[in-house]
């Protein structure tokens, strides 16, 4: 499989054939719709480049000393997935999103935010008006459940991608 992935990246063969469309997930899946992402390669021709929680940089970790690894070890915590997103002024957030749209050439943001993750909505919301203006991305921010279909059907959150790509992105 790495072998695989080596020789894609070498051909610039990506994950969607004919991708026309990058986008940045910086938030959690909808994880009651197991097929919405296979949904918005094949409707779209669009790949999800990564998500919050698969987006973890491990640099490697410093062994000289007991010291050392400790810090190693703590500064990769630090980073990993919300706890390093999440954290901190919301400056530190803005750099990371501004950075992963320009290094991924992203297309456009699409945030599913958690109804009980108020402070990371906010985050998104001005991190989006910034990403618009610095970058000229759009953003889709829509709270949901990402557990639990009542409140937010699949079909009312494909309804939203399907909107948004076609007339914002698009």
């Amino acid at each position: 499989m790495r072998d695989m992935a080596a020789e894609n990246v070498r051909n610039k063969i990506g994950g969607v054939l004919d991708e026309k469309i990058r986008i940045a997930w910086p938030y959690t899946h909808v994880f009651f719709d197991q097929a919405l992402l296979s949904w918005i390669e094949n409707s779209f021709n669009a790949v999800v480049i990564m998500d919050l929680l698969g987006h973890y940089k491990a640099l490697p970790h410093s062994t000289d000393t007991i010291d050392d690894c400790y810090n190693s070890l703590g500064e990769g915590i630090l980073d990993a997935s919300m706890v390093g997103k999440c954290r901190g002024p919301i400056e530190y957030y803005i750099e990371y999103m501004i950075n992963y749209i320009k290094d991924y050439k992203i297309d456009c943001v699409i945030m599913p935010m958690h109804f009980a993750c108020k402070h990371v909505s906010i985050m998104g919301q001005v991190t989006s008006e910034i990403i618009k203006e610095e970058t000229g991305i759009p953003s889709l921010i829509f709270g949901c459940d990402s557990y639990d279909s009542r409140e937010v059907t699949s079909e009312s959150i494909r309804g939203k991608i399907s909107d948004f790509i076609n007339q914002v992105v698009i």
